[in-house]
């Protein structure tokens, strides 16, 4: 699977951080993690690029990369937000794959661990039809955004 990661999509996933429907317009701090990841495998269910947008204190995030774009319709989708501190950011998705050939639709479930001081990530990737775990690690650019909600 090679899909472009468009820059498009990351504007799409920082824009879907701003709710135009919050209440009154304040300042509020986003943080945009861009990474890329080098996989244990060579399998294309673990992305090498990947970007989430987190508004503080929400419990959801934006998460982005070609896997949720080719199975999400090209557009990026709400990750959970499962820990966010000053030094440890966790987050989980699940994007709907494939059918099997038993009318099965395979699940991908992933979870990502980002040390906020160092940028370092660590991805693991679960494939509801196969036994294991997929893995990744890598760097992310970490950056603070304002944004009015």
């Amino acid at each position: 699977m090679t899909h472009r990661f468009p820059a498009a999509c990351l504007s799409a996933a920082i824009l879907g951080i701003a709710s135009p429907l919050a209440a009154p317009a304040l300042a509020q701090v986003a943080t945009a993690y861009t990474c890329t990841i080098q996989k244990k495998q060579d399998i294309d269910l673990v992305p090498e690029i990947l970007f989430i947008g987190h508004r503080s204190g929400d419990k959801t995030a934006i998460v982005s990369d070609p896997i949720v774009l080719h199975f999400n319709d090209d557009q990026p989708m709400e990750a959970k937000a499962v820990r966010v501190n000053s030094e440890k950011a966790v987050f989980r998705w699940t994007v709907r794959g494939p059918r099997t050939t038993d009318h099965r639709t395979v699940r991908l479930r992933y979870e990502v661990d980002i040390n906020r001081k160092t940028g370092a990530i660590f991805l693991a990737a679960r494939v509801t039809e196969l036994r294991g775990q997929l893995s990744g690690r890598g760097t992310c650019e970490i950056k603070q955004i304002k944004t009015d909600s």
